[in-house]
């Protein structure tokens, strides 16, 4: 490898020659148990990679320059306002407004904010939408199926929120969006997450099949490795699905926070956590990632924390960590995820379609099967470090007991099995 540090200093060693320096240490134990990491989608991950795994490789159109942005959740827009100004001084350069009613007073909420600004709305409201036209700066975000997904209903019901949507859409300020992120945060695999997501934008491209673009919001595990091949796939999948429709379909990949990484005990480990997905963004050359100045959500704001985040997340862009794209691992898994990613589409269709297999039951069956999986698995291989914080909210998702279209799918932790019984043992008062 030229270039390289490593290759100045010693001599290349050949695939062959690895293979039996391993079967040496093995001691006679099997290669393929004690050495290669499955995925919960089946996914072999080598120790070592060499070009006769990767003789096919994934070609991605899209050129990226990774920007920051700062997520803003505050029903209260002259706090909101605020802390996005305070966002913007210390270096971000996109906001990001969750928006959870159309009664927000969108002068007071964009004041002196000059930069691009998404609201993340979850709500439809034609009449809003009026209201953001006046900002240059500002979109509109989108998510009917996603709604669906995360509440077991629609925000009316279907036909009412199609025909919103059209109207909506008939603006050049509002974009459609699709939601990795509850797929993740729900526990589903990385290739249900690429399979679920390319079904939904099957489903948008038959009901508005005027649309040009697309954002998908992700959110990333701690597994850098099958992450950023995770990034790879889905720009893949989508241009691939793109070119078969005959048609370009621009996207955006935007990165926010996982909560299925959090630890309901607090401590810097949460911090390092949210570095690693930073970094897996940037690697993975993402469009926006988004900056949480809620840094533990469920526990009291911390100003120290959200500005240390924004710090560190401002200090990994300045790094400019290499594109992993090329690299052989990432390429032989990307690669993986697709044929998997398709397999899982493929089944969907047949069923019926998303929405279908949505309101049937089967999505969210399979994304709990391999909830559980994980969860026992982090429940076996970690311990706990109790620290006295009192929390702010219980940070577990209690399940609903009210009647809705479909079953929700709501948010876990991979830590719940092993974090909830001792939380509730100390809390319980």
């Amino acid at each position: 490898m030229k270039n390289n540090i490593v290759h100045d200093f010693f001599e290349e060693v050949p695939v062959k020659a690895w293979k039996q320096k391993v079967q040496y240490l093995l001691f006679g134990e099997d290669y393929e148990t004690k050495l290669i990491r499955k995925t919960t989608d089946q996914i072999g991950i080598l120790p070592y990679y060499s070009s006769k795994d990767s003789k096919q490789k994934i070609s991605i159109d899209k050129k990226t320059i990774t920007q920051i942005a700062v997520f803003i959740d505050e029903s209260n827009e002259i706090k909101a306002n605020k802390k996005a100004l305070e966002a913007i001084d210390l270096g971000g350069n996109t906001i990001f407004f969750g928006l959870h009613h159309p009664l927000v007073n969108i002068e007071e909420l964009l004041q002196d904010i000059e930069c691009p600004v998404y609201l993340q709305c979850f709500f439809l409201d034609v009449h809003f939408l009026k209201k953001t036209t006046h900002f240059e700066n500002v979109t509109v975000l989108i998510d009917p199926l996603g709604k669906l997904t995360r509440t077991g209903d629609w925000f009316t019901d279907q036909s009412l929120d199609i025909n919103s949507c059209k109207r909506l859409l008939q603006h050049d300020t509002t974009e459609l969006c699709i939601n990795l992120s509850t797929f993740q945060n729900a526990g589903a695999n990385v290739s249900q997450q690429l399979a679920y997501s390319i079904s939904q934008l099957a489903w948008y491209c038959l009901t508005f099949p005027s649309i040009s673009k697309i954002n998908y919001i992700i959110s990333c595990n701690t597994d850098v490795l099958l992450e950023t091949a995770k990034i790879k796939s889905l720009k893949a999948l989508h241009e691939a699905y793109s070119n078969e429709l005959g048609r370009t379909i621009e996207y955006q990949i935007i990165q926010q926070k996982s909560s299925f990484n959090l630890r309901a005990f607090p401590s810097n480990l949460n911090f390092h956590i949210e570095s690693i997905e930073h970094l897996i963004g940037f690697s993975s050359e993402v469009d926006l990632i988004c900056n949480f100045p809620e840094h533990l959500i469920f526990f009291e704001e911390d100003s120290y924390f959200s500005k240390k985040s924004l710090e560190s997340l401002l200090s990994t862009i300045k790094n400019k960590y290499p594109s992993n794209s090329g690299a052989l691992a990432f390429e032989k898994i990307s690669l993986q995820l697709v044929e998997k990613s398709i397999s899982i589409f493929n089944e969907i269709i047949k069923g019926g379609g998303y929405l279908k297999q949505l309101e049937k039951g089967t999505i969210q069956h399979k994304i709990q099967e391999n909830y559980r999986k994980i969860a026992t698995s982090f429940k076996e291989g970690h311990d706990i470090e109790i620290e006295h914080k009192i929390s702010k909210t219980y940070p577990f998702v209690k399940s609903q007991k009210k009647f809705t279209l479909v079953k929700p799918l709501l948010p876990q932790k991979q830590s719940e099995l092993l974090e909830q019984p001792i939380w509730e043992q100390i809390y319980k008062s």
